[in-house]
């Protein structure tokens, strides 16, 4: 498994200016679940985060630029399987159990023993406010 960070200053934002940062290679775990969190702030004048907790291990701890700068337009974040390695052409697919969004400007509204009860209460959830960090908790094979 890659994690991957990406950003671009540029007002038209692509392949040619936009900087990728990639992160250590991590065993997939298949067969059982595996929580991820992933913390993350788009800005790019610096103050930018992208955090990423592996079965409660810090996996990914990026600081400074992420994201576009595209004015109007929603960014998103990107999640799934996408398979590099040659030679292997046998599809796979990521199920998410209680997938759940938090957006907390601060980073401190939701400790993470607060996001397990949100967790524990079952389904899919989400809470916070309307700007700012976003977290997002997942689990999945």
């Amino acid at each position: 498994m890659k994690i991957q960070t990406r950003y671009s200053t540029s007002s038209s934002p692509s392949q040619s200016n936009w900087i990728t940062s990639n992160y250590a290679e991590q065993a997939i775990p298949f067969g059982r679940w595996m929580d991820f969190v992933i913390k993350f702030r788009n800005n790019v004048q610096g103050q930018g985060l992208a955090q990423v907790w592996l079965d409660g291990n810090q996996i990914v701890n990026h600081q400074g630029n992420l994201g576009f700068n595209t004015p109007g337009y929603l960014d998103f974040m990107k999640w799934g399987y996408y398979n590099w390695t040659s030679g292997f052409s046998s599809p796979r697919k990521v199920r998410l159990r209680n997938p759940t969004l938090v957006q907390d400007p601060t980073g401190s509204k939701y400790t993470p023993s607060a996001i397990r009860s949100i967790l524990t209460g079952g389904g899919t959830s989400r809470a916070g406010n309307s700007d700012g960090t976003s977290t997002a908790g997942t689990a999945g094979v």
